[in-house]
């Protein structure tokens, strides 16, 4: 009888991709408002954008446009021009983000 068991990294990989990469969009976001030496931050903070997500606004947002399921998920603003908040943001294909942009 074979046994269908998921390796250590295996499981290691679906908690990560489930419960820990939107902290990445967080952070990410996050620098290329605040940090000045960010790659992206005269695009973002320079031209006043700012951030005011929380993490536990990020995991909700994650949530509820179920971004685990996306190939390529991308941190949006509905609002080009708004700040990084919680009704102004969502998560899509970053093919479609690019697109828009």
């Amino acid at each position: 009888m074979i046994k269908n068991k998921l390796s250590k990294n295996q499981k290691r990989y679906i908690r990560w991709k489930t419960q820990s990469k939107w902290l990445l969009h967080w952070r990410w976001a996050r620098e290329r408002c605040q940090r000045v030496n960010a790659p992206n931050y005269r695009f973002y903070g320079a031209i006043g954008i700012k951030f005011f997500l929380t993490k536990q606004q990020i995991h909700l947002l994650w949530l509820r446009d179920r971004a685990y399921n996306l190939k390529q998920p991308s941190l949006d603003r509905v609002d080009s021009k708004g700040d990084y908040e919680f009704f102004n943001c969502r998560f899509i294909e970053h093919s479609e983000n690019s697109r828009i942009k």
